[in-house]
């Protein structure tokens, strides 16, 4: 990680995780693993959060999860065959 020590302070205490500046930087990126992925939020989830919407992120490179991907093939096999 790229963070140096005193940003990765400032953001564990705006989150207000207690920690100490005498704690090693590794210490303090233990800290921060299982709180980072809740922080993310994409401004389009927001948006659509505030709109009444819910976003249905999947996965990537998953295609069959996806039903437009399964339909484009569908009319690719039609449109080629």
């Amino acid at each position: 990680m790229s963070s140096r020590k005193p940003d990765i302070l400032s953001w564990l205490t705006s989150k207000g995780i207690p920690c100490d500046a005498t704690m090693t930087k590794k210490q303090l990126l233990e800290l921060v693993a299982p709180v980072k992925d809740q922080s993310v939020k994409f401004r389009v989830d927001v948006a659509a959060e505030k709109a009444g919407c819910v976003v249905l992120t999947l996965p990537p490179y998953h295609c069959e999860f996806n039903p437009t991907e399964l339909i484009w093939a569908q009319m690719k096999g039609k449109l080629l065959g």
